[in-house]
């Protein structure tokens, strides 16, 4: 896909997304479920709007109301398959650049265990 005349290319594990329309993040981050708006949600840059499915969302509304606006990529991935996403293309209202996500991933923890078969 291009934007401006520069590609802009999607993370392997995106949805497809030809003919979406580009949503700025500021107009992203107007969708928050308030004040008659609609609850939008970023993955991998993929804008969803998840209003009416929020009532079914088998975690609960408050997941998705919490990261209303915002992007919530890596923790969407922690929980759900690429099958989810391509189960909900239908959500898909268009895609954006720098939305953000009010937590930083976590960086992975080397643990070192407690003992090995070398100790005994």
């Amino acid at each position: 896909m291009t934007r401006n005349g520069a590609t802009i290319t999607r993370s392997a594990g995106s949805v497809k997304n030809d003919n979406l329309p580009f949503i700025s993040a500021a107009q992203v981050q107007r969708e928050t479920g308030t004040e008659g708006s609609r609850i939008w949600v970023v993955i991998d840059d993929i804008v969803y709007d998840v209003t009416e499915f929020s009532k079914q969302h088998p975690g609960g509304q408050v997941p998705l109301r919490n990261f209303a606006g915002k992007s919530c990529s890596w923790q969407f991935h922690q929980i759900h398959s690429l099958k989810t996403l391509q189960k909900y293309e239908k959500l898909r209202v268009g895609w954006t650049e720098d939305a953000p996500n009010p937590y930083q991933k976590p960086k992975p923890q080397i643990v070192k265990p407690l003992w090995s078969h070398q100790n005994w």
